[in-house]
């Protein structure tokens, strides 16, 4: 049985956007919540804030986390 663990909440176009970018690293990512949080976000969270959940494997958290460390930092970008 694999571990998943929560590496990321946010809405929904973030979460996807994200979920990209770990696949282009190879890194499998689940989106939790992903229709609820179209449908009643309020359901699902407080006020519909961050209403979606990426989690990843557990053997992949760490180099997840540097991933998306990098790219909340600037180090990808959509130009050459």
């Amino acid at each position: 049985m694999r571990s998943l663990l929560i590496i990321f909440n946010g809405n929904y176009l973030e979460t996807m956007n994200l979920k990209n970018l770990l696949g282009s690293f190879n890194v499998e990512s689940y989106i939790v919540n992903e229709c609820m949080s179209t449908i009643k976000s309020s359901l699902v969270s407080a006020g519909g804030f961050n209403s979606v959940s990426l989690q990843v494997n557990g053997k992949d958290f760490e180099s997840a986390k540097k991933i998306l460390e990098d790219y909340k930092n600037g180090k990808f970008s959509l130009e050459e």
